[in-house]
């Protein structure tokens, strides 16, 4: 499946005065083959984000969870 770019800007005021932008855009993402898997993806960036800050500045952190299932839930989370 091939999707192209796009992109739909609008700018009005609103009765108030306010300036209103409201802004649409597509962007295919290269490599992706399916909405879950970009999902999926998103999650483990945001599941892991805490320990890629923390080794960037030199902190520790130590993930404990009750369940070995992945994608389950942290029970704790120790920053040292």
């Amino acid at each position: 499946m091939s999707t192209s770019e796009y992109r739909d800007r609008k700018k009005f005021e609103a009765t108030n005065g306010d300036m209103v932008s409201l802004q649409f855009e597509v962007i295919p993402l290269p490599g992706a083959h399916s909405v879950k898997a970009i999902i999926d993806a998103l999650q483990f960036v945001v599941y892991n984000i805490e320990i890629s800050i923390s080794e960037a500045v030199g902190d520790i952190n130590i993930r404990e969870n009750d369940d070995a299932k992945p994608g389950s839930p942290v029970a704790q989370l120790f920053l040292l």
